[in-house]
């Protein structure tokens, strides 16, 4: 439900604004190929060798393959001239690299805690999977590399899209499952979703300053 409400509007936004010649619009669609991609692997592995199973490997396959050529297409050069400065390399950043070894830190735990339920197990593995585009981004970024500037809006993005998924599950858990509100993991999940949400906010503030692009 949280996918269809946020990627369905984003993903229509991302088109309309492309064909407006904006650069917002170019960059969001490697953050929904991203957003894609990622919940794809975390169902088929939630869902191993079911009909759906060889459905998400599917997905998950054309869209980072489309996300490949992608980013081989674009003049990633010519970006970066437009968005240098204005997106706060330093903390976007920073903040890929903090999350991708929180990221890394919970995907052990999983994996080596032996009661962990199947769907935690599949979120684990799509967090694996992103695990080195934050970490080898976030280092990129930091050092102002030309192609870091198409991707890193769709890695903040996809984080802060994994935080309000949380924020919706823990909201509805007590009217679904009858269980109590989980407060004290709500305000640290807050906390820690600041650390996505800020740079995010400061990346696509950087986007909507730059220029039109010529789209080929």
């Amino acid at each position: 439900m949280v996918n269809l409400v946020i990627g369905t509007p984003s993903l229509l936004g991302a088109k309309t604004l492309a064909r407006r010649g904006r650069l917002p619009g170019l960059l969001f669609w490697p953050r929904m190929l991203l957003f894609v991609a990622y919940h794809a692997v975390a169902f088929a592995a939630g869902t191993p060798f079911t009909i759906q199973f060889y459905f998400y490997v599917f997905l998950a396959v054309l869209s980072l393959s489309t996300l490949v050529r992608l980013l081989a297409n674009l003049d990633a050069v010519a970006i970066r001239q437009q968005l240098q400065g204005r997106v706060f390399e330093r903390i976007s950043g920073g903040a890929l690299i903090g999350l991708g070894l929180l990221f890394a830190g919970l995907v052990a735990q999983i994996m080596t805690d032996p009661a962990s339920t199947p769907s935690q197990v599949a979120t684990g593995v799509a967090d694996l999977t992103i695990l080195p585009a934050l970490l080898v981004g976030g280092v990129l970024l930091w050092r102002r590399q030309a192609w870091v500037y198409v991707l890193g809006a769709g890695l903040l993005f996809l984080m802060s899209m994994l935080f309000v998924g949380l924020f919706v599950f823990f909201i509805l858990q007590p009217f679904v499952a009858g269980v109590p509100f989980p407060l004290d993991d709500f305000v640290a999940i807050a906390v820690m979703s600041l650390f996505s949400f800020v740079p995010f906010g400061l990346f696509v503030r950087g986007m909507l300053s730059s220029r039109r692009y010529a789209p080929d």
